[in-house]
């Protein structure tokens, strides 16, 4: 049985804890953060964008209400629609994803060439690797942005926005049909 997951970690009204490494800090000075989400931005289709208020002690630097970009495979909604048909994140896609990042850390798969551009046009691949193909692709896009917002560091506020920092979140466990908790692992994204 496969069940649509509801993302309620990433509704208005909601809340999200998380590590925030600031980008001006030399050493790499991190706060725990509490955010509520006031807003979304349209159709989460490749990383939510959202309007958050934060609350966490340390903050001088960064406002008390600000935009937050998660880079999130669950929510990668064009990129399922492209190689998945348009069906959705589940649990059942996270058991296997799970179950194949464990066979290929034991050797006994081989890893999939998700940096190879034809891969996943010329390759039939099953919902584990699929989802292990969405994450590497969350994580590539969000070293990508990052790598952008460094090189215009020059420009943030006047013609960019500005990056605060990269965050560590762990999203809200997921909830099984027998009522076990399942964690996904830790998303590095920015604001």
């Amino acid at each position: 049985m496969s069940i649509t997951m509801v993302l309620l970690d990433l509704t208005v009204d909601s809340s999200l804890t998380f590590k925030l490494i600031l980008a001006d800090s030399v050493d790499s000075r991190h706060i725990h953060v509490s955010a509520k989400i006031l807003s979304t931005f349209g159709q989460f289709t490749l990383s939510p964008v959202l309007r958050v208020s934060l609350l966490g002690d340390g903050m001088e630097s960064v406002p008390s209400e600000t935009v937050l970009k998660l880079y999130d495979r669950r929510c990668m909604a064009n990129v399922r629609a492209d190689f998945d048909e348009g069906h959705p994140f589940t649990l059942q896609k996270e058991r296997e994803c799970r179950q194949y990042l464990h066979a290929l850390s034991q050797g006994d798969v081989q890893p999939c060439d998700f940096d190879d551009p034809p891969f996943m046009h010329e390759t039939e691949i099953s919902d584990g690797p699929f989802e292990a193909y969405l994450d590497h692709s969350c994580q590539k896009m969000f070293a990508d942005e990052f790598a952008t917002y460094q090189r215009l560091r020059a420009l943030q506020e006047t013609r960019v926005p500005r990056l605060y920092g990269t965050i560590e979140y762990k999203s809200s466990p997921l909830i099984d049909e027998d009522g076990s908790q399942v964690m996904l692992d830790r998303s590095t994204d920015y604001f």
